[in-house]
């Protein structure tokens, strides 16, 4: 058969009834009716005889393959290539100088490509005279712009790519016509897998950076083939411009999927000379009818994607084309500029969902796309991107649902973001259905929403349901019921923490309100080293009653609908510790009444493998009586050493009640009571306050006293006791004009000691007194006074101490004494500042108990700064020694 211009195409391959019709069946070509083959199989598979004509034969070396080649004068060259490692080869030959008027020229002459001026003779005089190698190759060339015509073929086979080919050209002037057939083959080289035409027309031209040279420009090229295993055909068709060039591709085949339908793809790219590109793409698969794999014949020119009048915005989906349905369809356009920014936009239709496409990629990497979906059910889509500015990735799931009835709905949507190359993500999930029944309508939500920064990865989930009594959802629900949780953790520290809760809510009959039901939550936290710790609280509706607003408990996300003094709530709480030396829980509950709590506990703070067990009870009444008892053990592996209780109780009058207690047990035995003690404190709530505390244990005993009233501005303390080491008793009082102490104390020796003060804001006066004893019968004695007379402007100070020695009877004593007076200056005694008026003296006597007494005395007179008096003695037994 003779190859026809190029056509349509109308043949598919669900129509080929064996391999050699599809090789065969309407092959096209470029060159016109004077070229052809004939079996191309047996064609490819003969070598060219190169040995019926004779010249000098011509050697190159490369460095992977090597070349040969030699001619005659007629102008017939033929030669060879061949890979060094036999992987493949190439025999070719040509026929050059065809004259003008061979019937073989079909390409008309233009007057540009005419002969005049070419010499011929001169050209072929210089190739016989010339004998260099690269000279011959050179000349050769000249023969490009020969008016003649030359007519060649080539053969060539891969052995490691399983591929055969054939190519065939024909050349006149600055016209060169290529056509090549390539097969692809399966690994042993028996069977043909694909088969393609390669067409190419190319103009010798002048090269835009060097007008003294040339090279061959490609005006147009076809390409067409089929995949045989594949059951597909496909054709490609390239036109050059001076601005531009234009690609159109065609396929059609069989689908690989179960229902095997037909398909067609196009696709018109558009290159511009600034590098711009527009690009046009279509597909359509499958048809209706009884027979389901029949053609799918070309789109009308109505469809033609040759059309330069296209853009992105005009695009539309075609769902059928002349009549025929289709199972898949869609078109796409795109456009890139010379900056090589893109975007595009894609429609499309298959088994009966729609679905759109818009996108864009920018130059510096920033990019978006966005595709949904749509049909008789529901509609759906994802849309995706990266920001280049912000750094940002993100992607967007979406999905809307409604059964055919139309009483149920759902909407799913999904986003997420991340810092490209920071470990920091984020995003949120949200999932809505609805459901109408003959009762109301019912409206379930779910959120979620997580981030992980690289520091701390945290999300949390929420779960509401909606009941309402009929279709309108702008109207209160009767009931909602939310849940939740929340997780969270720090990477560094390995710190986690976690948060569940539920909560119901529902319409108050009478105000019309929604109202909190019942509200629980549950947190806790961990640590890296095992400390954990967390709180529960749960908070429940009380029959109505009117209450004060501030015990009430109220939800602020329930739009504040509650009416003030309506509701009244129980509400329970327990916070928890844990850790490797301490645990402890605490519960307590109220009413919006009474409340009542308990807690425990232990403490493993301790040395010796010891720890404390606390508990603690305590309750309140609605007339705010308190009552609480708590109780503290201390322990270690053998069992218990000491035990402390507290017990008190408070009335609404304020009068509180406390008693405490402790016990003590020996460490070798544990039944073995070895120290107590208690402690009584009453409190009238007026003000007065008594409290004792007495204790004893083997070899000791003590009572504290304490005392206080705010009537009189009194309070005063008893202190008594004996332990082994000696006794011991102290009392002191004090009001706001004056106070007073008195200890005193004795040691296991029967050593005595007595110490007592008091003073006197309002006469203004101090007293003080110290005395002692050993346990042989010596003594001593201190004591002073001051005293401030403010109407008669004077004041005194006087001190005497006093001692004795019991076996060797020596006895000593001295005493002193300051006098100030002058107006204003009776304080003058303070700071040594001069009075109006002072006196100053002071007696010294001892013995030393055999009879002899010694002793001194002096005094001072002064007024202002000037001594007006002074005088003194000193004696030793009936003599004065000095005196003055």
């Amino acid at each position: 058969m003779q190859f026809s211009k190029p056509q349509n195409f109308q043949c598919s391959i669900s129509t080929a009834e064996n391999e050699q019709k599809l090789l065969n069946d309407n092959i096209r070509s470029t060159f016109g009716d004077s070229l052809y083959f004939f079996n191309y199989d047996d064609e490819l598979k003969d070598d060219l005889n190169l040995t019926l004509s004779s010249g000098k034969k011509k050697t190159l070396e490369n460095d992977e393959f090597t070349e040969t080649w030699e001619g005659n004068d007629e102008g017939l060259i033929w030669g060879k290539k061949e890979a060094k490692d036999k992987s493949w080869k190439e025999e070719w030959i040509e026929q050059r100088n065809i004259p003008r008027d061979s019937n073989i020229s079909q390409v008309s002459y233009s007057e540009d490509e005419s002969s005049s001026n070419i010499d011929f003779q001169a050209i072929k005089g210089e190739l016989n005279e010339e004998s260099n190698e690269e000279k011959d190759l050179s000349e050769l060339k000249k023969l490009e712009n020969c008016d003649k015509a030359s007519l060649g073929q080539l053969i060539g086979v891969d052995y490691k790519k399983n591929r055969r080919w054939k190519e065939k050209w024909f050349r006149r002037g600055r016209k060169l016509f290529v056509r090549k057939f390539i097969q692809q083959l399966c690994e042993n080289n028996l069977r043909v897998i694909n088969v393609w035409f390669e067409d190419s027309e190319f103009n010798y031209e002048p090269i835009n950076f060097d007008q003294n040279g040339s090279s061959w420009k490609l005006l147009r090229s076809n390409k067409y083939g089929k995949k045989i295993l594949e059951q597909k055909e496909w054709k490609e068709s390239s036109d050059f411009f001076n601005d531009y060039y234009i690609i159109l591709y065609e396929e059609r085949g069989i689908s690989n999927e179960t229902n095997n339908y037909p398909y067609f793809y196009s696709k018109k790219k558009k290159v511009y000379k600034d590098n711009s590109e527009t690009i046009f793409s279509r597909y359509y698969k499958g048809c209706s009818g009884e027979n389901k794999n029949s053609d799918i014949e070309v789109i009308s020119s109505k469809y033609d994607i040759s059309s330069d009048d296209l853009t992105i915005d005009e695009l539309c989906l075609v769902n059928s084309v002349d009549g025929i349905e289709y199972s898949e369809s869609w078109k796409e356009y795109i456009e890139i500029d010379s900056y090589g920014n893109k975007k595009g936009r894609k429609y499309g239709n298959r088994d009966k969902t729609e679905w759109h496409e818009v996108w864009f990629e920018e130059v510096d990497g920033s990019k978006e796309c966005d595709i949904w979906y749509e049909n008789n059910e529901m509609q759906w889509g994802e849309k995706s991107g990266y920001s280049k500015s912000s750094n940002e990735s993100f992607k967007v799931k979406w999905e809307e649902k409604k059964d055919k009835s139309g009483l149920k709905e759902e909407k799913h949507i999904e986003k997420n973001w991340e810092k490209v190359g920071e470990k920091n993500s984020w995003g949120e999930k949200f999932s809505e259905f609805v459901d109408q029944t003959s009762s109301g309508k019912k409206v379930h939500l779910l959120k979620e929403n997580w981030y992980n920064n690289g520091n701390e990865v945290f999300r949390e989930k929420c779960d509401e349901e909606s009941q309402f009594s009929n279709q309108d959802q702008d109207e209160l629900p009767v009931s909602i019921l939310r849940s939740g949780e929340k997780r969270g953790e720090r990477i560094a520290t390995g710190e986690t923490w976690s948060e569940d809760w539920s909560e119901s809510l529902k319409k108050c009959q009478i105000s019309k309100k929604i109202i909190r039901n019942k509200l629980f939550t549950d947190k806790w936290w961990t640590k890296k080293n095992g400390e954990k710790w967390g709180e529960k609280k749960t908070i429940k509706l009380k029959q109505k009653f009117t209450c004060d607003e501030k015990l009430k408990i109220l939800d602020k996300d329930s739009l504040g609908l509650t009416q003030p003094n309506e509701h009244s709530y129980i509400e329970n709480t327990e916070s928890w510790y844990s850790s490797e030396f301490e645990e402890y829980s605490d519960n307590w509950e109220s009413d919006g009444l009474s409340q009542h709590g308990y807690k425990k506990g232990i403490d493993r703070k301790h040395n010796n493998n010891r720890f404390i067990e606390w508990e603690e009870e305590w309750n309140k009444d609605n007339l705010e009586k308190f009552k609480k008892y708590c109780t503290w053990k201390l322990m270690d592996e053998n069992g218990l050493i000491e035990i402390w209780t507290e017990d008190q109780l408070q009335d609404q009058s304020g009068k509180l009640t406390l008693y405490k207690m402790g016990k003590k047990y020996d460490l070798d035995n544990r039944t073995e009571l070895i120290e107590e003690w208690e402690e009584k404190c009453n409190d009238d709530g007026n003000g007065n306050l008594y409290s004792i505390k007495q204790g004893k244990g083997k070899e000791n005993w003590y009572m504290d006293e304490f005392g206080k009233s705010n009537h009189t501005g009194e309070q005063w303390v008893v202190k008594q006791g004996f332990d082994k080491e000696g006794s011991w008793s102290e009392r002191w009082s004090e009001r706001s004009d004056y106070k007073e102490a008195l200890k005193k104390g004795e040691n296991r020796y029967g050593d005595k000691w007595e110490e007592e003060w008091k003073e006197d804001f309002k006469n203004k006066w101090k007293w003080a007194r110290k005395s002692g004893e050993n346990n042989i019968g010596d003594k001593w004695k201190e004591e002073w006074r001051e005293e401030i007379d403010t109407t008669n402007h004077v004041s005194k100070k006087n001190a005497s101490k006093k001692g004795k020695k019991m076996i060797s009877g020596e006895e000593w004593s001295e005493e002193w004494g300051e006098l100030y007076y002058g107006l204003g200056n009776e304080f003058m005694g303070e700071g040594g500042v001069n009075a109006e008026y002072m006196e100053k003296w002071t007696n010294k006597y001892a013995t030393d108990g055999s009879g002899n007494k010694w002793g001194n005395s002096w005094g001072d007179t002064w007024t202002w700064s000037t001594k007006v008096k002074s005088w003194g003695e000193k004696w030793e037994n009936n003599y004065i020694k000095e005196k003055w």
